[in-house]
């Protein structure tokens, strides 16, 4: 805790002085200023408290939010250390207006996770989750770290991160997936003014494209393999009258989107073909509705479905009418793996010519 109250102010710890009384804000109890060489300046309840607020924080985390509080006040002059929500029993690690900033180093269960952020949305207030270096060094497909993704016009999907010990930002950005594969793009800034005018500035999408023969050799090994997803998807490519390592080449293709929905990376897109193919025409609501995700706490999970659909409409399968999308051509599926390995080569032959 850095804000404790001394002669009813407010007033950070890197100023406190030792040999006075200083109270939690929260519940007005003592607490212990503890100040050394190698800690960060803070305040701590005595171990007998049940305060809400007496909460273990690591110094890094410490470190981190008083980083922050001489960063972003330079952007926003009015910002406040640790200001409690007593309707919501919440206290954001710096709010200001209807902005709060939360610096996320350890760990955090979903439900936790979403009471907070669901807490501040109650209040309209829009909560920027900035995460620690633990959660940098973990993979991109853990769904601990994933489920903080954002999107944003300029840079598409991001994380945002921060190095406390070296005082830097990490942005990870136009995130996305190709079958198993999540790629990003890293930039680091010293400063939080450098970092929100690059995500202010349109960033150059420049996507891998993906290899089909390789997408198509892993659908076929999963397959042969018995992988759960896998086979749930083949039987219900079967109930429709095709076979999963047959399935359209458009499912392969990198469009800006995020790159988990908690479900199989082929599965969502697949089930949005066999719903136009049955349907041949459907409201748009329907298929966002079809790949409905509710764990995810700050994107919409129509974005990715729109793009692609977009992306269904630029190959001239599907037609937007108002609301509605209306399939225009067949889908083309092939009879199996070799069938769909000898379609890519042709395709890959013919582009080799044009260019």
């Amino acid at each position: 805790m850095l804000i404790a109250h001394y002669k009813e102010k407010l007033i950070n710890a890197e100023f406190a002085q030792k040999q006075k009384k200083y109270t939690c804000p929260i519940c007005h109890e003592l607490v212990i200023l503890k100040k050394g060489h190698k800690m960060v300046s803070h305040f701590a309840h005595y171990v007998s408290s049940d305060c809400v607020g007496n909460e273990g924080e690591t110094q890094l985390h410490l470190k981190g939010k008083q980083h922050l509080l001489k960063d972003l006040i330079k952007e926003y002059p009015k910002i406040k250390l640790e200001i409690y929500l007593n309707d919501l029993k919440q206290r954001p690690d710096l709010l200001t207006g209807n902005l709060s900033f939360e610096y996320q180093c350890s760990p955090i269960s979903n439900q936790r996770l979403k009471e907070r952020v669901i807490g501040y949305q109650s209040r309209q207030i829009n909560s920027i989750w900035i995460l620690g270096m633990d959660y940098f060094k973990k993979n991109l497909h853990a769904y601990s770290v994933l489920r903080f993704i954002r999107y944003q016009k300029c840079v598409g999907f991001y994380l945002l991160f921060l190095d406390a010990s070296q005082h830097q930002y990490c942005l990870k950005y136009q995130i996305y997936q190709i079958g198993n594969q999540i790629q990003c793009k890293l930039k680091i800034f010293d400063n939080y003014q450098m970092l929100i005018k690059f995500m202010k500035t349109p960033q150059q999408n420049t996507y891998l494209q993906p290899n089909l023969i390789k997408l198509t050799q892993s659908i076929e090994t999963k397959v042969r393999w018995h992988d759960t997803a896998m086979i749930k998807l083949q039987k219900r490519c079967y109930e429709n009258g095709h076979l999963l390592t047959g399935c359209p080449l458009i499912v392969y293709y990198p469009i800006q989107n995020s790159p988990i929905l908690n479900r199989n990376w082929l599965e969502w897109k697949i089930e949005i073909i066999l719903y136009l193919e049955n349907k041949q025409e459907c409201k748009l609501s329907d298929l966002y509705q079809l790949v409905n995700h509710e764990k995810f706490l700050f994107i919409k999970i129509k974005n990715p479905t729109l793009s692609f659909l977009k992306l269904l409409a630029k190959q001239q399968y599907v037609k937007f009418e108002g609301e509605n999308i209306k399939l225009s051509q067949n889908f083309i599926w092939y009879r199996d793996t070799y069938d769909k390995i000898g379609a890519i080569k042709k395709l890959e032959k013919r582009h080799y010519y044009d260019s």
